[in-house]
């Protein structure tokens, strides 16, 4: 990975963990859209963006690409208490319909995406179907 973007995660408080296919960086919330704004002016570019319930918060993943190949994600956790996150889609456009997908699946909201509704599921859902909480009221099989 180039220097500069090491040296923008440790402004940030991080540092990159992990090699190849795992390369991470876990900030802050508060740091978490500054972080990805100084990464995206210094060239790294988005991927995807996904999240993962571990229990008691919800981990929000940005995975981003260093040209020309070096791939590496930058992570944020929400407590359960208080699923919010700032929203991305003002710095890297495609990632508004991820959030959106994230808010479907995982209950997280991005404050400022400028179309917080479902994406997978009707409007009327009160379920978030990844969390682990989710229970299936009936097999589907």
């Amino acid at each position: 990975m180039r220097s500069d973007l090491v040296g923008i995660l440790s402004i940030h408080g991080t540092a990159l963990h992990g090699l190849g296919f795992d390369a991470r960086a876990v900030v802050t919330r508060e740091a978490w859209r500054d972080c990805a704004a100084d990464l995206q002016m210094a060239g790294a570019r988005f991927f995807d963006i996904t999240a993962i319930d571990r229990g008691d918060s919800v981990e929000v993943i940005l995975v981003l690409i260093d040209p020309p190949a070096t791939h590496f994600s930058l992570r944020a956790s929400c407590p359960n208490e208080d699923l919010r996150l700032d929203t991305l889609s003002d710095i890297f456009p495609p990632a508004e319909w991820g959030e959106r997908e994230v808010f479907d699946l995982f209950g997280v909201e991005f404050d400022g995406n400028p179309d917080m509704t479902r994406i997978l599921q009707p409007e009327s859902s009160t379920i978030f179907p990844l969390r682990r909480s989710f229970v299936l009221e009936q097999r589907p099989w």
